[in-house]
């Protein structure tokens, strides 16, 4: 099991109501805002492969359009490669090696030490990848913010 809870995550699981009434607020808030956003939004609560792929096709419409507006010269593999790393960097943003912690662990015991992790530097966060790392940023930003504006309008239903 991950340790890791994504933003939609937690709130279905402090949802006060059954879950149904929360998945069907979720389905009318993506197909107000963007109806092209909710194989993202479903991915976090089912999970299987044909989620991913479709979360996938997503993600790489949403990089497509940022290339377009922002002018980037890449090639389809990049782009397929800035895609795949930043739905990866969204599903799981935590370091594997502290797995959020932020700071190491002592072997023989469950204490942390006072040591911050080297490998994300006492972020908690998986560091992005250097290669073509502002790009996977910017699509990363732009799928926080979908998910975000598509959460509020979640909670606007809801309550």
């Amino acid at each position: 099991m991950r340790e890791y809870q994504t933003h939609m995550e937690r709130a279905l699981l402090s949802f006060a109501r059954n879950g149904s009434d929360y998945l069907i607020a979720m389905g009318v808030a993506a197909m107000r805002h963007n109806p092209g956003t909710l194989p993202l939004l479903r991915m976090h609560l089912a999970g299987n492969q044909a989620d991913l792929n479709d979360a996938f096709a997503c993600v790489m419409g949403i990089t497509r359009r940022l290339s377009e507006r922002t002018r980037w010269r890449l090639h389809l593999r990049d782009l397929q490669t800035v895609a795949w790393v930043a739905l990866s960097h969204h599903v799981v943003p935590v370091c594997g090696h502290c797995h959020g912690l932020k700071f190491l662990k002592a072997v023989e015991a469950d204490t942390l030490l006072p040591i911050a992790c080297p490998h994300c530097g006492g972020s908690g966060r998986r560091p992005v990848q250097k290669h073509l790392h502002w790009m996977i940023e910017r699509v990363l930003v732009e799928m926080e913010f979908i998910e975000n504006r598509t959460e509020a309008a979640i909670n606007r239903i809801v309550s």
